[in-house]
């Protein structure tokens, strides 16, 4: 059995998996080591998680985030859940964890549209490598919310 958990600076959203059937499934507030330190997001995770994800000891958690894109923030991240968890982690990118998701073994494009929008090209089948990354693609049209009005007055 494993966990898989994907997370936006607002939310995330955790999956305890049993072969290829969800068994539980919830959501917390989002976990991001550029905003969270490591005792902020062990605590959100301790709190807000439901008991049957600390019931036993899991194979593996697989954790996609926001804010997960260097080795520092990875690494404070890693260590927040080994802590809660005890078991062996992998934490990726949100935009890895969404060209996962979309693509799963095909190659493509995959894009986040958001204020840190970026994109991801796969010419592989096998998604671990990465073809390339333009992290500085930003969405600006109609997205007021990050407070990008183009040609508004």
């Amino acid at each position: 059995m494993k966990i898989i958990a994907e997370s936006s600076s607002t939310r995330t959203e955790w999956a305890l998996l049993d072969g290829t059937d969800i068994v539980e499934h919830a959501f917390t507030t989002g976990l991001n080591p550029f905003f969270q330190t490591r005792r902020e997001i062990s605590h959100a995770i301790r709190l807000e998680l439901p008991e049957a994800f600390f019931r036993r000891r899991w194979d593996h958690v697989y954790f996609y985030g926001a804010g997960c894109s260097s080795k520092e923030k990875t690494k404070i991240m890693e260590s927040s859940l080994v802590a809660q968890f005890k078991t062996p982690v992998t934490v990726e990118s949100d935009l890895l964890g969404a060209a996962r998701g979309l693509l799963v073994r095909e190659a493509g494009l995959a894009c986040i549209l958001d204020r840190g929008s970026a994109r991801l090209h796969s010419r592989r089948r096998r998604l671990g490598s990465i073809y390339g990354q333009d992290l500085y693609c930003r969405y600006a049209q109609g997205n007021s919310a990050a407070g990008a009005y183009p040609g508004f007055l």
